[in-house]
């Protein structure tokens, strides 16, 4: 097989030449997020590469529409300046997940590098970033994570932001800290953070190894996935799980938003936070729940996605699977929901943890699909007259009966050359993907089933110019 080059999109010839890189299959970046983001007036891609080894040149990019032979142009995001990993005052060391709301893109910097090595490195604090993408990407925000809110090997990987209206006024962000078991909640109109800790972020031994289409592995990961649910009556639900688990827990965001029960402890007011029966029939990266109350997660070891009607027990009878695949579904590790479309990151990441990729594989998709398709037929599908407040494995607030009637986000279905060319009209959409380190982007109209579109991206043997 002939080898597939990256290029980064750097400004001159000398640029270029004090930035080549050459690195094996097994220096892939990878991640584990997704997300979409409304972006007039232009369609954007966001993608990041968490340096797990050395040689990454750059950890947030978005895709150009330029193109070198077969191969995409990555531009680094917001400039090449901040891509130096140990510039701790204005550069970004390492991403794993972003997110997008109401303009701005929110950059959670774990800090560390070489997070899968037997020797992780912290070079910088952790901190979150916001740039303005109305505005020229200008940085609007920073705010360095306080070191009373983090454990020495803290590692911020996920990111929730909770506002309640379309101007965005008050967010609070939601962190996990996979390895401290850890929730940080950052008041961004105060400027000021604190942590939470409960039982149910820890990992469950009997769930910390994995198998995934043959290859098996350990990971003891706690809390990484967080999904926020529909407001009702001025609250709503914090759902959450560790990675080496197959229960879901939550918690109204309400007493997470109330800073003065965690004061003095912060494993206090832990009788708020409940926890399912283990139904799931085996672990899950992520999730994201829609704006009616469907949660969507992946499960790892059938190669799936499955969801839950959060008006129903957490139970495995009412857990639906939606779509399965051995080949293109493997390890989905990011989902994301906005309106009616459902994007589907998979990464494949257990070949990267056990070392067994090989060197010309499709390692990444971006799988769209709409939520009303998916759902349709399954315990999940919503009716009119569906309003269940009664459940034995989460209290009766877990499942309000939200409004019917509020209209989904009017999203376009991408057209088939997307997400690269403009549809005509309606309104643009952004997408933010993980990538590895120099991936080749390829457009792809292969239907797998529910889903409409996938979007592959190769990661074999990388090359900078």
């Amino acid at each position: 097989m002939r080898q597939i080059e990256t290029f980064f999109g750097f400004r001159s010839a000398e640029n270029r030449n004090e930035k080549i890189f050459v690195i094996d299959n097994n220096n892939n970046g990878h991640n584990s997020n997704n997300n979409i983001y409304k972006s007039p007036p232009k369609r954007r891609v966001f993608v990041t590469l968490p340096r797990f080894k050395s040689g990454v040149p750059v950890t947030v990019a978005s895709v150009t529409n330029t193109k070198r032979g077969d191969t995409t142009l990555l531009a680094p995001f917001p400039n090449w300046s901040t891509q130096r990993e140990d510039n701790c005052e204005t550069g970004i060391t390492s991403v794993y997940r972003t997110k997008t709301k109401c303009g701005v893109l929110w950059i959670l910097d774990s800090g560390r590098v070489e997070n899968f090595s037997p020797n992780p490195r912290k070079l910088c604090p952790p901190k979150v970033l916001a740039y303005d993408l109305n505005n020229g990407d200008k940085l609007i925000g920073r705010y360095e994570i306080p070191q009373h809110v983090l454990d020495q090997d803290s590692l911020l990987v996920t990111i929730a932001i909770d506002t309640r209206d379309t101007l965005c006024t008050d967010p609070f962000l939601y962190i996990a800290d996979v390895t401290a078991f850890k929730l940080i909640v950052y008041d961004v109109e105060k400027n000021r953070s604190w942590r939470i800790g409960s039982n149910l972020f820890y990992p469950f031994p009997l769930y910390g190894n994995f198998e995934i289409a043959g290859t098996r592995f350990n990971l003891m990961d706690g809390l990484l996935a967080l999904a926020l649910g529909p407001v009702h009556n001025g609250d709503r639900r914090l759902y959450f799980h560790s990675l080496a688990s197959v229960r879901e827990g939550s918690v109204p965001v309400s007493v997470l938003r109330n800073q003065s029960l965690f004061a003095d402890d912060a494993d206090s007011s832990w009788q708020v936070f409940t926890i399912s029966e283990p139904a799931r029939p085996s672990q899950s990266a992520s999730e994201d729940m829609s704006s009616t109350g469907i949660l969507f997660f992946g499960l790892l070891s059938q190669m799936a996605i499955a969801c839950w009607n959060s008006r129903t027990p957490f139970t495995h009878e009412n857990i639906h699977i939606t779509q399965q695949d051995n080949h293109t579904l493997q390890f989905p590790s990011g989902i994301k929901i906005f309106g009616d479309t459902i994007y589907v990151m998979t990464s494949e990441l257990q070949n990267f943890i056990a070392g067994t990729q090989k060197i010309n594989d499709v390692k990444y998709r971006i799988l769209v699909g709409s939520v009303s398709d998916l759902v349709r037929g399954t315990g999940c599908e919503q009716r009119s007259d569906e309003c269940l407040t009664q459940s034995s494995h989460f209290p009766t607030t877990a499942h309000q009966c939200f409004d019917h009637t509020a209209k989904l986000d009017p999203v376009p279905h991408p057209v088939l050359n997307f997400p690269f060319a403009d549809s005509n009209g309606g309104e643009n959409v952004a997408y933010e993907m993980a990538a590895p380190v120099g991936p080749t982007f390829r457009r792809n109209a292969h239907d797998l089933g529910r889903f409409r579109r996938i979007f592959s991206v190769s990661a074999p043997l990388f090359r900078y110019y």
